[in-house]
């Protein structure tokens, strides 16, 4: 698990905070998909990381906030599933950087 639940940030009720760490762990799936995947097929992980960074935004994350939670999570998973990756996935920092440009474009399409 990336997230861990039991660790509340100021003000976190357990409510958010289970909803943070459900989130985090549906995108952390999705990037294990996603890491597989063709790079054409890397839209698979746009609807959890929405909802991940969605959330982050409404509970008050500014975008360099959420952008070093996906960030580190795609780095996790890029070092976790280095050997069996897709082949299109040469470098495991062209994973990370495709990921953090989904975010960012997360980040101001959220309302």
């Amino acid at each position: 698990m990336y997230f861990d639940a039991q660790t509340a940030r100021p003000g976190e009720d357990s409510l958010t905070r289970m909803a943070r760490t459900t989130l985090g762990e549906r995108l952390a799936r999705a990037l294990a998909d996603g890491i597989h995947s063709p790079v054409a097929d890397l839209p698979l992980i746009d609807t959890p990381l929405r909802a991940f960074v969605v959330h982050l935004k409404q509970h008050g994350a500014l975008p360099e906030h959420a952008l070093m939670q996906v960030r580190e999570a795609a780095r996790r998973t890029s070092d976790e599933q280095r050997t069996t990756t897709h082949a299109e996935w040469t470098d495991p920092e062209m994973f990370v950087a495709h990921v953090e440009r989904r975010c960012f474009r997360a980040y101001y399409r959220a309302d």
